[in-house]
């Protein structure tokens, strides 16, 4: 989830290994803020614990009516314009890395990709490009893997992941019906950083 991982320090540390997930979730300031709703992003930035401790309680809902952050670049982020950063996040490519090629891979930053190996996930699968199925699957993953609940559920309070997962979907549909280039644009670049194709052949 950091930026860097072989220069950057997650504080407080999670301990290799730890089975339990009471640390992550509202509990932890670094992961709070990637599930911070995207439209409570400005206010979170003003006062990190107050608005932590808020989602934590659940004086403030903590629902699908705004993308949590970690679906959006951090250093791209605007809030005029979500668009360009929406899904660019170096956590969701090194996700998305792990389980297709493997997590040997996962930790390459953006700027050093390297192919598949004969044996991954992509390759045994006949897996040849990547989808806005397999972003929402991803997405998905990534919050439930940053939350504090042990045991997978289709509902985490007021968050429901069938309809995250639906929203992601929608997002990319709604684009496609207004004739807009991002679908298509977004695909291209989780084809380049994930299973390292060409920008031109990865989507057909």
């Amino acid at each position: 989830m950091l930026e860097n991982p072989s220069v950057d320090v997650l504080v407080p540390p999670l301990p290799p290994g730890e089975q339990s997930k009471s640390n992550r979730g509202f509990n932890h300031p670094y992961i709070a803020a990637l599930l911070c709703p995207c439209k409570y992003h400005a206010k979170f930035q003003a006062d990190p614990k107050r608005m932590a401790r808020k989602m934590k309680d659940g004086t403030l809902k903590v629902d699908n009516n705004s993308l949590p952050f970690f679906c959006y670049d951090h250093a791209l982020f605007d809030d005029n314009n979500g668009w360009k950063s929406l899904f660019r996040n170096v956590t969701l490519i090194r996700a998305a890395r792990a389980i297709l090629v493997g997590e040997s891979k996962a930790m390459n930053g953006l700027d050093h990709p390297s192919h598949a190996p004969r044996k991954s996930t992509a390759r045994n699968n006949g897996i040849k490009k990547i989808d806005e199925g397999f972003i929402a699957m991803i997405c998905c993953q990534v919050r439930f893997a940053l939350s504090s609940v042990e045991v997978w559920g289709p509902v985490d309070l007021d968050f429901h992941y069938d309809v995250f997962h639906n929203d992601i979907l929608s997002i990319f549909e709604d684009d496609r019906v207004k004739g807009g280039y991002w679908a298509e644009s977004i695909l291209k670049w989780w084809n380049m950083y994930v299973l390292f194709l060409d920008a031109v052949f990865a989507v057909g």
